[in-house]
């Protein structure tokens, strides 16, 4: 072999080591994120997936699961997932299941969505959604937003092809947009994000006027209304049938309530402590201003009408529509992933240049990793002493009866526990406090768990003494912290 021809072999076989490196990181990132996700998995259901199952007590067919039930908590893919396998067994992995393969399918996903940028950015993204706790949160819970997820970034992969012109983009968009819609109705803004950033990157990118680009936009798009039309169908049969819609929770609209939802999102996203003031400071301030500088100065030109779309655009038109419900974090779960994408395509940019803004990226990579687990360790911590442990008590005393502050909530919790424990458990509501005297009291106290060492319930004429035991499920986001009292007699 002569020296130029081996020279050429070294250097055509210097990238695919490259490539095979590459995929073995992100194969064995991805089985870190498996691993992760199966542990957190195993903790107690919270409240909403109770009431998921709960939702589906007096549904006996696939027809009663699709059309039987005019309910917000209904996401029907995820519903159809616990109608099948709640009778096989109620342990927390296996109905949250559908939730972790779509959790852990999202990091390949985001890893070849971003490898169109670059490896370093691939690498960034394939570290952030793996461990990121929201990411992890949502992949660990049996409703819609993990697999929702999934859909937005597939959906999202196939926008950028269209504009690339490949082949076959509108049938795979329709597809992922299709399943999106299936398993969380909330997909519906987000699939309009989509058709908005594609309407708006045919203007820039191929510098298509108006008329054209709405009419390239509507031609891509067509089939992906056909798609949503099954679902769309199975909401109306389901008003027809029940005579209604049930939203299970409705918070009017307040500007601070919008604000807090959106730095909620981004604090879960990147793992910032919600109970910090420097880090709740920084995410109401800081964090902004840096999503705006990145997506001026880092961002690709082919992605900044996607990440002005979701992280501008959509929070000023849910101010501007007020919308309720702006307070929860996790209704904004479609800007998380393009968090993540702008917080890559910001690594890979400052990796490019080298010196020191290279160890600036790797700076915050780090900070964001190290976040994240903080954030998952506080989850830990929480899930360590979880709701369970407090009826397990109450369950176990001489007396079990009890009050709470939240019948609603609490209710469904002690109604699961009876159900699957055979607990002899008794709910006494507020109206008959006075008269059966509770043994023990359930208070959701505030995010921080903090709870006063005795209290007194009742009406003044017949105030009812009880004294601190402990708190339970602190940090967990989808369920307020409880803290259990008892009598004292």
């Amino acid at each position: 072999m002569s020296p130029l021809s081996f020279s050429e072999l070294r250097l055509s076989s210097a990238p695919s080591r490259s490539l095979a490196l590459s995929a073995l990181s992100i194969l064995a990132i991805t089985g870190a994120g498996l691993v992760l996700r199966l542990a957190f998995s195993r903790a107690p259901l919270w409240n909403d997936e109770i009431w998921s199952l709960q939702n589906l007590g007096d549904v006996h067919s696939v027809g009663g699961v699709l059309w039987g039930l005019s309910h917000d908590n209904n996401h029907f893919l995820n519903s159809l997932w616990l109608y099948f396998t709640a009778p096989l067994t109620q342990a927390p992995p296996a109905l949250r299941a559908l939730s972790i393969v779509a959790g852990v399918l999202a990091i390949p996903a985001m890893a070849a969505l971003q490898a169109r940028r670059g490896r370093a950015g691939a690498f960034a993204a394939t570290l952030l959604t793996a461990f990121s706790f929201f990411q992890v949160v949502y992949s660990d819970e049996a409703r819609g937003y993990a697999v929702a997820t999934l859909c937005l970034i597939l959906a999202y992969g196939q926008i950028e092809q269209a504009l690339d012109a490949r082949a076959g983009a509108r049938w795979r968009l329709a597809l992922a947009c299709g399943c999106g819609f299936f398993v969380h109705l909330a997909f519906a803004p987000a699939a309009a994000a989509l058709a908005f950033i594609f309407f708006l990157e045919t203007i820039v990118r191929l510098r298509a006027s108006a008329p054209a680009a709405l009419i390239a936009t509507l031609r891509l798009f067509w089939p992906t209304a056909l798609a949503a039309l099954p679902t769309l169908a199975f909401v109306a049969a389901g008003y027809h049938n029940k005579g209604g819609f049930t939203i299970g929770a409705f918070t009017p609209y307040s500007l601070s309530h919008l604000i807090g939802g959106v730095a909620g999102l981004g604090m879960m996203t990147f793992g910032l402590d919600p109970l910090s003031f420097p880090q709740t400071a920084f995410a109401l301030v800081g964090l902004p201003l840096l999503i705006l500088a990145a997506i001026i100065l880092a961002a690709p030109l082919q992605r900044k009408s996607a990440y002005l779309v979701m992280l501008v655009v959509l929070p000023i038109l849910a101010a501007a529509l007020k919308a309720p419900n702006t307070h929860i974090p996790r209704y904004f779960f479609a800007a998380s992933p393009f968090l993540i994408l702008l917080a890559a395509d910001a690594f890979a940019e400052l990796f490019r240049r080298g010196g020191a803004m290279r160890a600036l990226a790797g700076l915050g990579l780090a900070a964001a990793l190290v976040g994240d687990a903080s954030a998952l360790a506080r989850l830990a911590a929480g899930e360590a002493e979880p709701w369970t442990q407090a009826l397990e008590r109450i369950a176990q005393s001489s007396e079990p009866t009890l009050s709470s502050s939240h019948d609603f909530n609490v209710g469904k919790s002690v109604a699961f526990f009876r159900q699957t424990r055979g607990a002899p458990l008794q709910l006494i509501p507020a109206e008959r406090l006075c008269g059966e005297k509770p043994e023990w009291r359930i208070v959701e106290t505030r995010g921080d768990g903090k709870a006063e060492d005795t209290l007194n319930v009742g009406a003044p004429d017949c105030a009812l003494p009880y004294r601190l035991v402990g708190v339970f499920n602190r940090d967990v986001p989808s369920q307020l912290p409880w803290a259990l009292y008892r009598a004292v007699r």
